[in-house]
């Protein structure tokens, strides 16, 4: 699936990570090197992330114009006629070849210019399935299926909204590619109606379909339309969806609260970091559907989250907690162990409240045996 490839210089690295979180709350998928460069074979799999991307994102600065893997990264993409998209990060000279392009300015912190660099993205991203879906189609194709795809491109909405109707009953194998390019149509009725069929022709199983969910969760003037997309979005389980669901945990309709926590819980791991952030909402509602979250996991990896709720001033978010690690039971032991024995840091009240949790939540005879051990070794009798 195509994603957004960004490309710097180790110096810059904490901008680079803050692009891209920035890039992926935006419902782009983004790939970064991570330690790839440290590898013999940094080369053959940077030149398969650029050719699998739509854009390439370069973050100039001082460090990068002097950069092997950044001189090297932007000229293969160009090279693979990938779009390049210029971040001017610190004001320096641009090399000849890319001097043509424009350059987003981000040297003023105050004035940053995020929406322009998303609204490029996302004009690139529909430019490439454009033209993806072109190529896909075989010379042979029945007539039926052209004509569908040309369909998808009317000035009548009734009439694209029947071509994606059409391509959802055809057995073409092509027929599901082209659904799932028409996810980033330029027309929204298109990306839309195309995620919610190719959703229900995939069984919940095409993360294809999930740049066009989250459009529809966005759309705040038709709630069904959202509360459908939760749902489906909880059943791909897609992580790019999180930090749109996990935005969403301020609902205080109960019944639309409930199936946005069930959709985040069933996504699982990738989405705890998210969810414990939400732990330090003013909200105490905010705080408790996060709770809820984490309690929907049954994740050993929530226990430190669901302990810093246990510290929570409302009852109704402690309540949470306990229940949540009341019904990890065994599975929660080794992580309150963990955070007792300092790992998160020397925090008295998150130690005394994993303590609380192994005597008086969970109680089974490896939770006592570990909190006894911890008052004997820090001599603290139980009172």
């Amino acid at each position: 699936m195509a994603h957004v490839f960004i490309s710097y210089q180790r110096a810059d690295s904490k901008f680079a990570q803050y692009l891209k979180k920035q890039v992926e709350d935006n419902g782009f998928r983004v790939w970064m090197d991570a330690e790839v460069r440290a590898g013999d074979n940094w080369r053959e799999t940077i030149d398969e992330a650029i050719k699998e991307a739509f854009a390439a994102v370069i973050i100039l600065s001082k460090a990068s114009r002097h950069s092997e893997y950044v001189n090297y990264e932007w000229a293969y993409a160009l090279g693979a006629n990938i779009k390049v998209v210029l971040i001017m990060f610190e004001e320096v000279e641009v090399h000849p070849r890319l001097a043509v392009l424009q350059y987003l300015d981000f040297t003023d912190w105050h004035n940053l210019p995020w929406d322009r660099l998303m609204r490029r993205l996302k004009e690139i991203e529909q430019q490439h399935f454009a033209q993806q879906t072109a190529a896909n189609i075989p010379a042979d194709a029945p007539q039926a299926l052209k004509s569908a795809v040309a369909a998808l491109d009317s000035y009548n909405a009734d009439e694209r909204i029947a071509a994606v109707d059409a391509l959802s009953q055809m057995n073409h194998p092509v027929a599901r590619d082209v659904l799932a390019a028409a996810v980033h149509h330029t027309m929204g009725d298109v990306r839309i109606h195309a995620a919610f069929t190719l959703t229900r022709v995939a069984d919940n199983r095409d993360p294809r379909a999930v740049p066009g969910l989250i459009e529809a969760l966005r759309d705040k003037e038709h709630p069904a339309t959202q509360r459908e997309a939760v749902q489906a979005l909880g059943d791909i389980g897609d992580p790019l969806a999180v930090p749109e669901l996990v935005n969403m945990l301020d609902e205080r309709d109960e019944n639309f609260k409930g199936a946005i926590v069930e959709a985040i819980g069933k996504i699982g791991a990738e989405a705890i970091p998210d969810v414990v952030e939400k732990l330090n909402a003013e909200d105490w509602r905010v705080r408790r559907n996060a709770t809820e979250a984490l309690w929907l996991m049954r994740d050993p990896e929530t226990v430190p989250g669901l302990v810093t709720a246990l510290t929570d001033w409302h009852d109704v978010v402690r309540h949470a907690a306990s229940g949540a690690l009341a019904e990890l039971g065994y599975g929660a032991v080794y992580g309150l162990t963990q955070i007792m024995n300092g790992k998160y840091g020397k925090n008295r009240d998150l130690q005394n409240a994993a303590l609380y949790a192994l005597e008086e939540i969970i109680a089974t005879p490896e939770a006592l045996q570990a909190a006894t051990e911890f008052r004997t070794r820090h001599n603290r009798p139980r009172e």
